[in-house]
């Protein structure tokens, strides 16, 4: 909880199923051990922005509508650089139109920000989990 009284959550990933989730981390534990809440496998920290009890839910509808099941690692990549060219362009209807070429995220068209200004924001987050996405899994018996 913040010094605000407003609970922070912080975004995670799995490195077991590339679950994407929010962990809520005590004040002051900047390196705090994240667990995901399905397996309990060691979780990293997605950098970026926090999410508050009314932002969260944002968080977890775009994480559950990219289909990390058809995401290969290489493909997570391109797919974030052409995204981050997309959202240069300053222009809702092209960034509407790039999301559109890749059927791995096609469950987030109904998700798309009104208004448009608050695209940039959306993008970002969208861009942040499919960077995690792409990171290679280090474990401690290898790198995946």
């Amino acid at each position: 909880m913040s010094a605000d009284g407003e609970h922070k959550y912080f975004p995670a990933l799995c490195p077991r199923g590339h679950r994407a989730f929010l962990a809520e981390l005590p004040p002051g534990s900047g390196t705090a051990r994240v667990s995901c809440p399905a397996c309990g496998s060691r979780a990293r920290l997605i950098p970026g922005a926090y999410y508050t009890t009314a932002t969260r839910s944002r968080f977890e509808r775009v994480a559950e509508a990219i289909d990390v099941g058809a995401l290969r690692r290489e493909r997570a990549s391109t797919i974030a650089s052409e995204l981050a060219l997309a959202a240069r362009h300053d222009d809702a209807a092209f960034v509407v139109r790039a999301l559109a070429e890749h059927p791995e995220l096609a469950g987030l068209a109904p998700l798309l920000p009104e208004p448009a200004r608050e695209m940039h924001a959306f993008i970002g987050l969208v861009i942040a989990l499919l960077d995690a996405y792409a990171a290679p899994v280090v474990s401690e018996a290898a790198v995946e």
